[in-house]
């Protein structure tokens, strides 16, 4: 499959706004969340990698090339600065993928916050972590049937698709495994096997980090969500603001379709206090 490309909507705002999408997502689901920065002025990157690993670890979680490529030619003046809105695991396998794998652009050292939907888990080997990994490709393929790429009708396609699943999940669970046995070893860190771990002890981990998620969530647990919440808040290195939203019956990443008045509200406020932070303690919007 060909890697997905950068989508550039450009604004009068400094602040880069960045959206990095859940598996499967159409450009034009996300390019809902987009316009509503868009309006304010912001200069949207969006942004949705396919749901395969490039590689081993966190530099590996996903292909980001044609995102870093599009960064570095909207990051011109040293003025700009970045926020992330990131979907599930794809979208925060992206994050960690890009900032591990180009530090040159200084991605996460710019961000001045952190919009999570539906994120992170801290995906450990067990059974359970490759049903839900199964789950996930069950909405990729979702997807590309409601895109049209690929037909219901189509028999000999479907099947194909089921085997590329299986192998995927089998490929997903078996890396969690040689992850676990790796960090146990000490041969590597576990910033180096696990995008949840890299975020939370990143050096430059933002000040602002807004949280929507749900204990419906049946692919990313609401309770491992709320534990990177509560340990980036309790973080010793600075002060840091972490506005959680924990919903009761909305599915992964369906909070806006099923709460759109709050979490524009959440939206909203987190935009707010980016700004408060850039103006010293006042807010343009």
């Amino acid at each position: 499959m060909q890697n997905p490309k950068a989508i550039v909507t450009h604004g009068r705002n400094d602040t880069i706004v960045t959206l990095l999408g859940w598996a499967g997502a159409a450009d034009k689901n996300v390019a809902k969340y987009a316009g509503v920065y868009q309006k304010k002025g912001y200069t949207t990157v969006q942004y949705t990698a396919l749901a395969a690993a490039k590689g081993w670890g966190t530099k590996g979680g996903r292909e980001v090339e044609n995102l870093a490529k599009t960064l570095d030619t909207v990051l011109l003046s040293p003025s700009n600065r970045i926020i992330f809105h990131v979907f599930s695991m794809n979208g925060f396998l992206t994050l960690t993928s890009l900032d591990s794998e180009y530090p040159e652009l200084k991605a996460i050292e710019k961000c001045d916050g952190i919009f999570l939907d539906s994120c992170p888990a801290c995906f450990t080997f067990s059974f359970e972590n490759m049903y839900k990994h199964s789950l996930v490709m069950n909405h990729v393929y979702d997807g590309l049937v409601g895109q049209g790429n690929i037909k219901n009708s189509n028999f000999i396609v479907g099947n194909v698709y089921r085997i590329y699943k299986k192998w995927e999940t089998t490929r997903f669970g078996s890396r969690l495994l040689m992850d676990e046995l790796m960090i146990r070893a000490g041969i590597v860190t576990s910033e180096d096997a696990s995008p949840f771990h890299y975020l939370l002890n990143h050096p430059h981990l933002p000040k602002i980090i807004f949280s929507v998620f749900s204990d419906a969530d049946i692919v990313c647990s609401a309770d491992e969500i709320s534990s990177f919440n509560e340990l980036a808040a309790h973080r010793s290195d600075k002060r840091r603001d972490v506005i959680t939203t924990r919903l009761k019956d909305s599915a992964h990443v369906e909070h806006f379709k099923k709460h759109p008045k709050l979490y524009l509200e959440r939206m909203n406020e987190f935009l707010q206090r980016v700004e408060r932070l850039r103006n010293g303690g006042s807010s343009k919007l």
